[in-house]
């Protein structure tokens, strides 16, 4: 008898236990949702593009261009929830956002993209280049006197999808270690989840000559996942 009043009161503390969880996850979502729902796209859309045509009629021409440029990058951004984007989006995307920073910096850095035409229709998860280009931004040509550039690359080699962003600004410090980053680890994270341990993210810097990220992910792991997706 005392065993199965044990076992019973085991069974129905897991029973709670497992509601808890299932209470805890419905409230999250329950938030993310209410979240999601302030956080209008349409209304965004809608009303940037008011300002947009705002800024055309008062002349301000750099304010409607800089407000179309924000807009792409939401839609992109947005994407009616879609995790995976063209590399062409994903591209359009960094163009835009090098755009505004360049304005906001005085043109500060010089932009080269040499991606190559094969790859811009296969599917990739959204917004991996993106923290790239930001630490190139901020901690490499930014510290720098005078004028920088940012090259960014995507082509196949191999079996291999390898994006390459590279500044020639200051370069990083020795010891720093890149990956504690939240954007870089939270990319490490995704590539490895999405494509296994055949994905990976690698570093090249040198004082005063610049840093090289370079991101690879196994081509068959990229057309699979997509493919399972579409399923």
């Amino acid at each position: 008898m005392i065993g199965t009043e044990f076992q019973n009161m085991v069974m129905k503390e897991l029973k709670l236990k497992e509601q808890i969880s299932k209470e805890e996850l419905l409230r999250k979502d329950s938030q993310l949702q209410l979240l999601q729902s302030q956080i209008n796209p349409h209304f965004l859309y809608n009303t940037l593009d008011t300002l947009y045509w705002m800024a055309l009629e008062e002349g301000a021409e750099q304010v409607a261009d800089l407000t179309q440029a924000l807009s792409e990058i939401f839609k992109i951004s947005l994407s009616e929830g879609v995790e995976f984007i063209s590399v062409g989006d994903e591209i359009r995307f960094i163009e835009d956002y090098l755009h505004i920073q360049n304005v906001r910096f005085e043109n500060k850095f010089l932009v080269k993209i040499l991606v190559d035409e094969e790859i811009m229709d296969m599917h990739i998860i959204k917004q991996i280049l993106q923290p790239f280009v930001e630490n190139a931004i901020y901690h490499g040509l930014e510290p720098k006197i005078g004028k920088g550039c940012i090259t960014i690359t995507g082509k196949t080699q191999e079996d291999h999808l390898i994006f390459t962003v590279e500044d020639d600004g200051v370069g990083l410090p020795d010891g720093v270690d890149v990956m504690q980053g939240y954007a870089v680890s939270n990319v490490y994270q995704r590539i490895r989840l999405h494509y296994g341990e055949k994905a990976d993210i690698q570093f090249e810097s040198c004082p005063s000559e610049g840093t090289t990220v370079k991101l690879i992910l196994p081509v068959e792991e990229v057309k699979n996942v997509k493919d399972r997706v579409d399923r």
